[in-house]
Parts: C-alpha cells; sequence; structure tokens
C-alpha cells in the first residue's frame, strides 16, 4: 500500500488523567490572545519535525 503524505503545520495535544474515578482534562489558561480562555495545549510544527514529535506522542509514557 502507497503511503498518504501528511502536511501538518499546527499540532494540539489533550491530556487525559482518570483521578479517583473521575476524568481530568489539562487545559491552558489564555494570557495575551483570547485572554482568560481555556484551551487545549496546542503548538506549531517546526521545520523538519513530524507531528508526532511535535506533540509528545512519541514519548512511551508522559506524565502530568
Amino acid at each position: 500500500m502507497q503511503e498518504i503524505p501528511i502536511r501538518c503545520h499546527a499540532v494540539s495535544f489533550v491530556a487525559v488523567r482518570v483521578v479517583n474515578g473521575k476524568n481530568e482534562v489539562l487545559l491552558l489558561r489564555r494570557t495575551r490572545c483570547l485572554q482568560g480562555k481555556w484551551f487545549q495545549i496546542a503548538g506549531a510544527v517546526e521545520k523538519g519535525e513530524t507531528a508526532r514529535q511535535a506533540d509528545g506522542s512519541s514519548h512511551d509514557r508522559l506524565l502530568i
């Protein structure tokens, strides 16, 4: 099967954990643009970097 190239310029990462049977989601509060609004972690993919490298999911385990 031929691989389909993916062009990605931005990534979004959502961290979820379960504490005492309840789901918790990590959000960041904006301080400049859209000040005071809550968002998931997001950023740009740098030149030569894959989306997977940019979002950190290439790690075996992420700890919050």
